[in-house]
């Protein structure tokens, strides 16, 4: 069975599992992520909610990391950085060799060719409060010449959001660390039948 996107706004815990370049007519360039979902977090429940663990759950969007003036999106660049270990370089990206780790994201809904969907808008800490395979269109040439462009300044950034990145804090529940939620995720589980997921 296929996985099942979300189908509301809200603030997730998860991982990004497969990742590629987006780049725009206007010349803004993304990375595209589709990230894994682990749980949600309960507005009502004022606690996170964990999906069942076999239920395969999935966000997909965009993060912008150039803008259409060829300048970086410092923000999205550092929210990678800070709280997905990305070390600011485009050939990770090309070469698929990043390796994300845990993170928690806010979803928007988001009106695209007169229909609605919802998708991840902005990245933040495994621990951050709440309040909220893709194709890469880049060839390898694009990449190396972005990476002329911006691999300096990117790496700049990368190195500043890891100096100034907060550590976690400790918690007694086992799914409350990027670590621990990393081990979840990573274990591989059957896919539900449609009666078992949860919405």
């Amino acid at each position: 069975m296929p996985p099942v996107e979300v189908n509301q706004a809200g603030t997730y815990r998860g991982r990004i599992t497969e990742y590629s370049f987006y780049a725009a007519k206007s010349g803004a360039v993304a990375i595209n992520i589709t990230a894994r979902v682990h749980e949600i977090w309960g507005e009502d429940e004022g606690d996170w909610l964990r999906y069942p663990d076999d239920a395969e759950v999935i966000a997909r969007g965009a993060i912008w990391i150039i803008k259409k003036d060829s300048t970086l999106h410092a923000a999205q660049v550092e929210a990678l950085c800070q709280h997905c270990a990305w070390d600011g370089s485009l050939d990770s990206i090309g070469a698929q060799t990043w390796r994300p780790s845990a993170c928690s994201f806010v979803v928007e809904e988001d009106d695209y060719n007169n229909a609605s969907r919802f998708r991840v808008a902005w990245i933040n800490a495994w621990n951050a409060a709440p309040g909220g395979k893709t194709q890469s269109n880049i060839d390898a040439e694009g990449i190396k010449a972005l990476a002329l462009k911006h691999s300096s300044a990117l790496k700049a950034i990368a190195a500043n959001a890891k100096r100034n990145a907060a550590p976690a804090p400790a918690s007694t529940d086992a799914f409350s660390s990027p670590a621990a939620a990393q081990q979840a995720l990573d274990a591989e589980a059957p896919k539900p039948a449609p009666a078992d997921l949860p919405f």
